[in-house]
């Protein structure tokens, strides 16, 4: 997907993010359902940062978003089932 490893990391950890539109690239058709806050400046990263700071509510609930979606695109169970999936596309 083209993420940073810590961003996987942020998100598997149930805990919110404010990123890049490039940091997140990956994860476009899923951001609806992440708990990731996308900027275009850093005046909005400061704001976003600020305001997850001063919302632990807001904050909380987008972590967990983030780790309900982390869970479904990045276990062990979804990563084995996606690589079995191209083995098989291979061998076909």
């Amino acid at each position: 997907m083209g993420l940073h490893s810590r961003l996987v990391e942020a998100m598997a950890a149930g805990r919110s993010i404010v990123a890049t539109k490039e940091a997140c690239c990956g994860l476009f058709p899923y951001l609806n359902e992440s708990g990731i806050i996308v900027c275009d400046s850093i005046e909005e990263i400061s704001e976003a940062a600020c305001s997850l700071i001063n919302d632990r509510n807001k904050a909380d609930t987008l972590g967990a978003r983030n780790r309900r979606l982390a869970d479904r695109l990045f276990s062990p169970q979804a990563v084995g089932t996606s690589l079995e999936r191209v083995y098989s596309a291979i061998i076909k």
